[in-house]
């Protein structure tokens, strides 16, 4: 009865686990959802106050004149400062990467030598034992 009883909380702990890794999961994926509609609405943000300025200004006529036109390249330039931050970002990680494939590469290169100076070894202590079972039939 015990054993039953244990294989059902057993089962009921792994069901509990499962949902908690599948909440886990969906919460990542919400944040990340989160995140790009953050940054959405900062865009927008950003839009609306250049649109604000503008129409204050009264550069923007009914028309779509000069005002549009004027918007359109604030609105460029704000893309470009995202697009230049973005690019400064994938730099540094390219960089990081790029040091950290350094890294791993000094590793392997050690790990292959100890290898290599283990297989000798390795090789060596195999014929001791070959020369001592030798030793050993001879007697």
């Amino acid at each position: 009865m015990e054993k039953q009883d244990a294989l059902k909380e057993k089962d009921e702990y792994n069901e509990m686990a499962e949902t908690l890794e599948m909440a886990e999961v969906k919460a990542e994926t919400l944040q990340l959802e989160l995140d790009q509609a953050k940054e959405r609405i900062e865009e927008l943000t950003v839009d609306l106050e250049l649109l604000k300025a503008e129409f204050e200004k009264g550069n923007v006529s009914e028309e779509g004149g000069d005002g549009a036109n004027s918007f359109k390249v604030k609105q460029l330039e704000q893309q470009n400062v995202r697009l230049r931050d973005t690019l400064f970002k994938l730099r540094d990680l390219s960089a990081y990467e790029k040091h950290q494939t350094q890294i791993l590469q000094r590793e392997i290169e050690e790990m292959t030598k100890q290898f290599n100076d283990l297989q000798k070894s390795n090789e060596e202590l195999a014929s001791q034992v070959n020369d001592l079972h030798e030793q050993l039939m001879q007697l």
